[in-house]
Parts: C-alpha cells; sequence; structure tokens
C-alpha cells in the first residue's frame, strides 16, 4: 500500500481480479488522505492532470468537498506530528 491509501494509480484489483483504474472519486479521496493536497482545488487540478473523467461533476457539492478538505486537513495535521 502506498501513502495515498491505495496501490498506486491505475494498479487496484476488481472483484473479478482483472486491474482496474480507480473511479474519480477513489482517486479523490485517496489524494486527500496522502497528505499531499491542502485543498479540493490541488486535488481536482491533480486529478485533471491525471486524465480522470469528469472531474468537475465528480467534485461538485458541498458535502463532498467538505468530506475532502476535513481528510486533508486530518492527513496534513498526522504528517505535522
Amino acid at each position: 500500500m502506498n501513502a495515498t491509501g491505495g496501490f498506486g494509480f491505475g494498479a487496484a484489483l476488481s472483484y473479478t481480479g482483472r486491474m482496474t483504474q480507480p473511479t474519480t472519486l477513489e482517486r479523490a479521496f485517496a489524494l486527500a488522505r496522502s497528505g499531499d493536497y491542502a485543498t479540493v482545488n490541488d486535488i481536482r487540478l491533480k486529478l485533471k492532470s491525471e486524465r480522470l473523467d469528469q472531474v468537475d461533476a465528480h467534485l461538485a457539492g458541498p458535502a463532498l468537498a467538505r468530506q475532502l478538505r476535513r481528510l486533508c486537513e486530518e492527513a496534513r495535521r498526522a504528517r505535522a506530528a
């Protein structure tokens, strides 16, 4: 497992045992947990640079933004401790 909470981008196994790409939301949460990103916009830019689908649509909504912000803050605090 790597620092982003997964096995690396593009290396997740599906229930069928085949390699699959993480969804946009799965990747967003992994990035938030990594501690490398301070804001939801930082995560959005990273996802777009990775050419994930419909980043803005997936990250729309205040509840999701709150969750990602909280995870970013917690991960960065833990990293600083």
